[in-house]
C-alpha cells in the first residue's frame, strides 16, 4: 500500500514532536535520506504499489 502524503498545513500540532526532531540528524542514513531524489524514486517504483493494498483471491 502506498504511504499517504502528509497534508500541508500551517498549523503545527503542539503536543506531538515531529519525526525529524526525534531522529539523530547526524546519522549517515538520515543524511542519505536528505540527498535522495524521492520524486524520482516514486516515479520509478510507484507502479509497484497499490492504493487498496493486497487482495487475496
Amino acid at each position: 500500500m502506498k504511504p499517504k502524503k502528509p497534508e500541508k498545513t500551517l498549523q503545527v500540532d503542539l503536543f506531538r514532536m515531529k519525526l525529524d526532531q526525534m531522529l539523530d540528524q547526524r546519522h549517515e542514513l538520515y543524511r542519505l535520506a536528505g540527498r535522495l531524489d524521492w520524486q524520482a524514486a516514486e516515479e520509478q517504483f510507484g507502479m509497484l504499489y497499490s492504493e487498496e493494498g493486497f487482495r487475496s483471491g
